[in-house]
């Protein structure tokens, strides 16, 4: 026998007797054994679809509160939405505060018309949105990882901001129950590459973005409700990505989405979308895209 068949021998015993199927150095390994989105979590999955369609609170709903407020957010909760979404801008002095808009609206006092990024996180924690504090991102953490709130998960929109940070921000609540989104391609891409854990969604408003946003995730994707079609629909699912359209707050609209086959409703009327999906006031129990 030669010296390379009785080191091929040796490293087959070894292997058998530890239980070890050998891979060779061609071989690929599959991106399940190869990658895991943490220590506590499982592998990637991209089995679709979800057990039943979602439902996303647009900035928590404005139906009984104002919106991206602590309010809007308990009522949320309180209806039964899958997901939470929000958007973030920081402060001039790093600090997270959920807001959609650059700049304070006339809702939010003293300081509407400021521009949030001018404004240090003091000078924000004095503003009143329709009588609601300006919550943090830290404050919406904390209220998710409140017993009532354990099965619902939160999307983030990351605007001008450091994609990074807020990653690290939501990382108490598990990568299972996090989706950041935006309509920042780049911004995305620096998550994927740096935390491909993390699962990510391109925002877009027409269908022609779609190519270039599945080649950034394979996990979501968010068009603006008019761009859904069916042929956007099935790209999205062969590509192992959910669809999740914005915002869509009228009844027959949320209907003829649902016939297309999207994965899912943002709404600024969670409970409509929860009546148009045929869902009980209380929550079901999803599986989450993972």
């Amino acid at each position: 026998m030669t010296r390379v068949r009785l080191t091929r021998a040796l490293a087959a015993l070894l292997a058998a007797v530890a239980g070890i199927t050998p891979v060779s150095a061609c071989q690929s390994r599959s991106p399940a054994a190869s990658f895991h989105r943490g220590v506590s979590t499982p592998p990637v999955r991209r089995d679709l679809p979800l057990a039943h369609r979602v439902v996303l609170g647009h900035r928590g709903g404005v139906e009984q509160a104002h919106e991206n407020t602590m309010a809007a957010f308990d009522d949320a909760i309180s209806v039964g939405v899958d997901y939470i979404e929000t958007d973030v801008r920081h402060s001039a002095d790093g600090v997270a505060f959920l807001l959609h808009d650059p700049v304070l609206p006339d809702a939010c006092t003293p300081y509407a018309g400021l521009e949030v990024r001018v404004l240090n996180a003091v000078h924000l924690a004095e503003v009143r949105c329709a009588g609601q504090p300006l919550p943090r991102l830290s404050d919406l953490v904390s209220r998710l990882e409140r017993p009532d709130a354990a099965r619902i998960s939160v999307m983030v929109e990351v605007k001008d901001v450091d994609p990074l940070g807020v990653r690290d921000e939501l990382a108490p609540l598990g990568w299972s129950r996090v989706l950041i989104q935006s309509f920042d391609l780049a911004a995305l891409r620096e998550i994927e590459q740096a935390s491909p854990q993390v699962r990510t969604c391109p925002l877009f408003w027409t269908a022609d973005v779609a190519d270039r946003a599945l080649a950034v995730t394979h996990d979501c994707v968010g068009p603006e409700f008019h761009a859904v079609d069916a042929g956007l629909v099935a790209k999205a699912h062969a590509a192992g990505a959910v669809v999740f359209p914005f915002t869509v707050d009228d009844p027959a609209a949320m209907r003829s989405l649902i016939e297309l086959g999207v994965d899912g409703l943002i709404t600024d009327r969670p409970r409509l979308a929860r009546e148009a999906l045929g869902l009980d006031h209380h929550r079901n129990q999803a599986r989450q895209p993972q």
